[in-house]
């Protein structure tokens, strides 16, 4: 009796190390993930067309293109200066796939009411 005792004791106390582990991983976890999103993921963004390599400049036009929502955040991408370098990325593009992601970025862009460039 005395070890059915011991045993279902420990078994409690590795379960709750076990939930305390999975609740510290998923709180590391969400820690570095979450500052990601919003203005700083559209900053990286935006820091992509500034990489010489073709493939995360691409990268970098698709997501603000997919970022251009609403106003405020098209907003926030031409004040990163993402419009401008979404022109320069179009202007020097050497391949089709490049230009084609630069210009959907700038068409999602220009959908704003207001005033971009």
């Amino acid at each position: 009796m005395n070890d059915l005792t011991l045993e279902e004791e420990a078994e409690r106390k590795i379960g709750w190390l076990l939930k305390l582990f999975f609740a510290g991983t998923a709180t590391y976890v969400g820690y570095q993930f979450f500052p990601y999103m919003g203005d700083t993921l559209i900053q990286q963004s935006v820091s992509l067309l500034h990489v010489k390599d073709p493939l995360f400049k691409r990268i970098g036009a698709s997501r603000l293109s997919r970022f251009a929502i609403d106003d405020e955040r098209r907003m926030k991408v031409v004040e990163l200066g993402g419009a401008q370098e979404l022109l320069h990325m179009l202007g020097a593009a050497k391949d089709d796939k490049t230009r084609k992601e630069a210009l959907k970025a700038l068409a999602a862009l220009s959908k704003s009411g207001k005033s971009c460039f």
